[in-house]
């Protein structure tokens, strides 16, 4: 009886594998990156980075595009043009075109939130210009487009600069009522795809562009930041008189309105508390422990008074920094700090329902108080 079922083991085991499908490694294209477009008769174009393993070519990666009523049909169409079979990879990155966005990306989403193969970890990027011209930039030989905007975004988040924006974040905010998605922005800049801020969303549509800094700043309200690069831009009066005058004439001193200061943000969290529920009324503590890495004055701060002031001083432009992003999401209506979800959390009931929280958002008060706190001081220059 054993050798019997032993047998009937070994005769499975060589049916199913004989029912695996096998495939020429030098036939496939393997899609790593892909874009989506809006282009007339509100048709969809999609743009496929893939990578090839024929000998017979000079460049294994190509770009490769096709149109259609869907996402679907234009990948199938895309298919079609080339003499290779489309295969899905490990992709990287999910690029939608500005007008794509505009119009609403959760169309996109939904096929890939339902397709297996694909991670979680793939990066949501949003382009100011067409998914198609990002993808096909043509970068050094051997370097995959896909592959450099994954790179790109990777190490900005991992430094703490921007949040992350991966199909996980973004699935996770679309389920949260009372928080709206930041997705990473991305254009030619310098003749380069490069990240230039971050596209704000409400709900599903692209409503507001802000900078990498403001990028930054909503990082730090969403998670804690280590050993993060900071440069603030500060009045230069009130540090007069701690101003090394060697090297430097008066009227060069006199002329100069600001100076730029670089940082490490070695550690940095938020907190946020409900001050109060019917007035709309929030509080939100920063707390910022920097280090100076480059002042471009020689400003002298192994006074205390200095240190004090430098401090001060800060705090002052990342809390108004912090107020004037607040204003531009309240403009548009959209929620990237997840207020609304705070906000349900501290009601009695726990329910709010997305209209209700856009009718309240724009005229809620948030009070800044941010605390910074130096680690080193001395001269730097």
């Amino acid at each position: 009886m054993k050798n019997k079922s032993l047998a009937i083991i070994i005769v499975c085991i060589l049916v199913l594998t004989s029912c695996i499908p096998t495939n020429n490694i030098e036939e496939l294209a393997i899609i790593t990156a892909r874009g989506v477009d809006r282009i007339e008769d509100n048709r969809v174009e999609t743009v496929l980075n893939v990578a090839r393993f024929d000998p017979q070519t000079q460049n294994i990666f190509a770009t490769v595009s096709g149109t259609g009523n869907t996402v679907k049909g234009a990948r199938e169409d895309a298919g079609n043009r080339l003499n290779y079979e489309l295969k899905e990879g490990q992709i990287d990155v999910e690029l939608y075109g500005n007008e794509a966005a505009k119009q609403g990306i959760f169309p996109y989403i939904g096929g890939l939130i339902r397709d297996a193969r694909v991670s979680d970890t793939m990066k949501l990027v949003i382009s100011n210009t067409t998914a198609k011209e990002i993808l096909e930039f043509e970068l050094e030989q051997g370097i995959a487009i896909g592959e450099y905007l994954a790179d790109l975004i990777e190490i900005e988040v991992d430094e703490g600069a921007l949040p992350s924006s991966t199909l996980q974040d973004f699935t996770r905010r679309g389920a949260t009522i009372g928080q709206d998605a930041a997705l990473t922005l991305i254009d030619i800049k310098e003749d380069k795809p490069s990240i230039v801020g971050m596209a704000v969303l409400q709900d599903d549509r692209y409503v507001l562009e802000i900078s990498t800094h403001e990028g930054f700043l909503l990082n730090l309200f969403l998670n804690q930041i280590r050993n993060t690069p900071i440069e603030l831009t500060l009045p230069l009066e009130p540090f007069q008189e701690y101003i090394e005058k060697i090297g430097t004439t008066e009227r060069e001193r006199d002329e100069r309105e600001t100076f730029s200061i670089q940082l490490t943000g070695e550690h940095g969290n938020s907190k946020t508390k409900v001050k109060n529920l019917e007035e709309l009324k929030f509080q939100t503590d920063i707390y910022l422990d920097l280090e100076i890495a480059e002042i471009s004055q020689p400003i002298s701060i192994k006074d205390k008074k200095a240190s004090d002031l430098l401090e001060k001083e800060m705090e002052k432009k990342i809390q108004q920094q912090f107020e004037e992003l607040l204003k531009k999401t309240q403009e548009v209506n959209a929620d990237p700090f997840g207020f609304g979800k705070i906000y349900r959390a501290n009601k009695e009931d726990g329910r709010i329902t997305p209209e209700e929280w856009r009718e309240k958002y724009p005229n809620i008060n948030v009070e800044f108080n941010v605390n910074v706190k130096l680690m080193h001081t001395g001269t730097v220059q």
